[in-house]
């Protein structure tokens, strides 16, 4: 026997024997038939056969090779917005192919049904909620022989664009407040249309009155001949305006 195709030796002779692959299960390598048992891996068989002095003749060769299931990886997508799917892709994987998915492959006792498709290559069709996915790779001629893949889970996302609309800002800062001798207005805004400031004391006076252009605003100085009291001031411009209310010491 041989475990390279090369180099040959004697296959053991007692029952029981072990050779390097395999165990013997006959009383004599001598016969017309070989019965070996447990092998471990590729090992290669022929049979030797000479007479006196003349020169040896070899048998063809037998291969028996160890079929073992390899489960193989998974990839893929590993995020996809709700209602869109993605392809899985087994790689390296050797022996028959099932699929099977799970969307509570966490729990104690998760539950996982199977997936139409038995090719190297899964669509998992459009998923609503993050679900996990696997192979059970079974070999081809030892039934009992199977590999699992690492659960391979596909998140769900539900990829809702939030975009805050604001076009037009327009803000209006007065200080100091409360102000003692006079205060300025700070204004924020895109357009350069005219700017109406009015005042009105707290019983609805109309105390003082400006038309200016946006980029005078913050040099004026309002409030020099108030009276100590509360003031509203109202600031517009075309369609947008603001209140502010201010106190004279």
């Amino acid at each position: 026997y041989s475990t390279d195709g090369v180099n040959y030796v004697a296959a053991p002779a007692l029952v029981g024997t072990a050779a390097a692959t395999f165990t013997s299960n006959s009383i004599s390598n001598a016969s017309k038939s070989y019965l070996f048992t447990n092998i471990t891996g590729t090992t290669y068989f022929r049979f030797k056969s000479s007479n006196g002095i003349c020169a040896a003749a070899y048998s063809n060769v037998v291969q028996y090779t160890l079929s073992t299931a390899i489960a193989g990886t998974i990839s893929g997508l590993s995020t996809v917005c709700s209602g869109n799917g993605t392809t899985l892709t087994l790689a390296n994987a050797v022996g028959t192919i099932a699929w099977q998915k799970s969307t509570n492959w966490n729990a104690a006792t998760p539950t996982w049904t199977s997936v139409s498709g038995t090719t190297t290559s899964l669509a998992t069709g459009n998923l609503s909620v993050s679900t996990a996915f696997r192979a059970i790779v079974t070999s081809s001629i030892c039934s009992t022989s199977k590999a699992t893949t690492e659960n391979f889970v596909v998140g769900v996302d539900s990829c809702v664009s939030k975009v805050i609309l604001n076009e037009n800002p327009f803000r209006v800062i007065a200080s100091p407040n409360p102000f003692t001798s006079t205060f300025n207005l700070n204004i924020e805004t895109p357009s350069t249309e005219v700017v109406f400031i009015t005042v009105y004391d707290m019983i609805g006076k109309l105390i003082e009155t400006h038309q200016v252009r946006p980029r005078e605003v913050p040099y004026l100085n309002i409030g020099g001949n108030f009276a100590a009291g509360v003031y509203n001031v109202i600031v517009t411009q075309a369609n947008e305006g603001k209140t502010i209310r201010l106190i004279r010491k």
